[in-house]
């Protein structure tokens, strides 16, 4: 399993810091140079984008900012060198994390991970963060759980990713209509769809209180107009998930 830290050049305390981290649960890693999407002029982030006039726009109803474009180019980079290697999945992680001591028993092989899974959040947004999940949970050797949150999942931090997923993903990804996280594990979207959302609970990895500064979501990002962003489409979607979460129950994402 090849393994990845998402890590700005200019970033050098943040590598040091996780790598000492993870070296400490002889969790070996390489760095993987971040894109700096701000670095990027408008016209090389308009091509990369789906326009705002998208037809799809209701998805995700505004353009992203520079700052998110950069953070899910860095993701994709990880994708392509999982593609490009010998080996069939890759733990993806990002630079600004609290990684718990039961990591190991996750990051070291995934002998714990269902064959049928192939895409895995290790991570939670926050700790005290809820969502809807399925009812039927899987239970693990070690007396944690793999549950489905129904809505949107919220974060990159962690995750581990087959090959199959990261050749969708990058498929999927040749323009971008949404952060990655979204794109990855929201049921708005395609990689949902063929590969479900799946975490484990509780998770090994949360996120350092100051946040990330790989992909800031920026106030600077253009919403789409009002009627793309409560249209008829949007309804329409938003009220199907919101029958299928009824089906489940709230649960928090917990880090331990």
């Amino acid at each position: 399993m090849l393994r990845f830290v998402i890590n700005f050049d200019s970033s050098i305390d943040r590598w040091h810091s996780i790598e000492e981290r993870l070296s400490s649960l002889n969790i070996s890693v390489k760095r993987l140079s971040a894109v700096d999407g701000r670095q990027k002029s408008d016209s090389e982030i308009a091509s990369i984008l789906y326009p705002m006039e998208y037809e799809y726009r209701y998805l995700f109803p505004r353009l992203l900012s520079k700052a998110e474009v950069g953070c899910f180019l860095s993701h994709r980079k990880c994708w392509q060198k999982l593609v490009e290697s010998d080996e069939d999945w890759a733990l993806v992680m990002e630079d600004d994390l609290i990684i718990s001591d039961r990591a190991q028993f996750y990051m070291k092989d995934l002998s714990w991970l269902p064959s049928d899974i192939k895409i895995c959040q290790l991570s939670t947004h926050e700790t005290n963060w809820r969502l809807w999940i399925k009812k039927e949970t899987i239970k693990l050797s070690n007396n944690d759980e793999i549950i489905q949150p129904l809505d949107k999942a919220h974060g990159t931090q962690c995750y581990v990713i087959s090959r199959e997923a990261a050749v969708s993903a990058l498929k999927y990804s040749e323009r971008l209509l949404a952060p990655v996280d979204d794109f990855l594990f929201s049921p708005y979207f395609e990689m949902n769809k063929l590969y479900g959302t799946y975490r484990i609970q509780p998770t090994v990895v949360t996120q350092e209180p100051e946040g990330s500064v790989i992909g800031d979501r920026k106030k600077e990002s253009l919403k789409a107009p009002f009627w793309v962003r409560h249209g008829l489409n949007r309804f329409l979607i938003r009220t199907k998930i919101k029958r299928m979460c009824r089906r489940g129950v709230k649960v928090e994402s917990k880090f331990i």
